[in-house]
């Protein structure tokens, strides 16, 4: 089933598209909201197979997320609609031409 995702969801994307990794804590306090409002749109990626879970092996009670990489994003289109996945490429793309031309002006 598909979910609808908020619009924090794609804020949220945006934070994790520049970090490797975040917790839901961290993503709380840079985007200065309500901690059940993250706490909603990070369930909703994860419904959707869009940010993956990963365990603090320091301290369990700790929870990271990440993007998938592009592999792990190949594996998911079996279990992920395609619209979704259009989605997030698009925005990926937009994201990384947005960083390329932050990086050419610097480059002048």
């Amino acid at each position: 089933m598909i979910h609808k995702l908020p619009t924090l969801a794609y804020t949220i994307l945006d934070h994790l598209s520049n970090h490797s990794t975040m917790t839901q804590e961290e993503i709380t306090e840079l985007l200065d909201v309500e901690p059940k409002e993250v706490k909603y749109a990070v369930r909703r990626l994860q419904e959707n197979n869009i940010i993956q879970q990963i365990p603090d092996l320091l301290d369990m009670r700790i929870v990271h997320y990440r993007l998938p990489n592009a592999e792990e994003i190949d594996q998911l289109q079996d279990t992920v609609s395609i619209e979704l996945l259009e989605k997030l490429d698009d925005y990926l793309k937009v994201k990384s031409y947005q960083t390329d031309s932050v990086a050419s002006v610097g480059n002048y």
